[in-house]
């Protein structure tokens, strides 16, 4: 059992078009800061295609709504742990609870686990110079779900490319003394692409992308 307070694999069904999944997407992020995720794929561009023509507003309002009214799904990878979580966590209008619950879990913070399990000396240091207190010593939390959302959307692209295999989660929630003693990169905020580094940063905040 895992310590997180809330509360299938499910067959996936046929996935939505690639112009549902970018008006889909447009319209979660137009209206998203939450937990950082970094996730590597090996999507192939096709630097000969021209780029995608919007379509008109009440399409695009129409193909967003198709897109998200759909069950909701991820197939990830913890590529520290092996561990892997393929499932709905959202149908009907409702999060279900035990996918939420294995997503977040495969999400949690898994060097700073390590840290508390071997009882690391930067947690004591952290908690004398009052930078936390002992009841925010949690390495697993409840994850935004735009967070997951964003998760959906770009397995359902890639699956729309007919790439069938998950996302390999390299980072998820990562706690204070994580961030503050430990960050690689101190990487923060928004859609991210690191082409030498191998990953792709998302997360729900203000809309925004780098390439670094």
């Amino acid at each position: 059992m895992n310590p997180l307070s809330r509360t299938t694999d499910t067959p996936l069904g046929p996935g939505p078009d690639r112009r549902q999944i970018l008006a889909g997407l447009g319209g979660l992020l137009a209206g998203c800061a939450a937990p950082a995720v970094h996730a590597r794929s090996e999507l192939a561009w096709d630097q000969g295609s021209g780029p995608l023509g919007p379509p008109g507003q009440e399409a695009q309002a129409a193909q967003a709504l198709s897109f998200w009214e759909r069950p909701r799904w991820v197939w990830l990878r913890r590529a520290a742990t092996g561990e892997q979580v393929r499932a709905v966590y959202w149908r009907d209008g409702q999060l279900l609870q035990e996918p939420y619950r294995q997503i977040c879990w495969l999400l949690r913070d898994v060097r700073f686990e390590r840290m508390m399990q071997t009882s690391h000396p930067m947690i004591r240091r952290a908690l004398d110079a009052g930078v936390v207190r002992s009841n925010q010593l949690h390495f697993a939390v409840e994850i935004e779900p735009k967070v997951i959302d964003v998760l959906y959307a770009y397995s359902a692209w890639l699956a729309g490319f007919e790439i069938q295999r998950p996302l390999e989660i390299t980072s998820g929630f990562r706690h204070l003394i994580t961030n503050d003693y430990m960050t690689e990169g101190g990487v923060k905020g928004g859609v991210g692409i690191y082409p030498t580094r191998n990953f792709v940063h998302v997360d729900s905040g203000r809309v925004r992308s780098w390439t670094s």
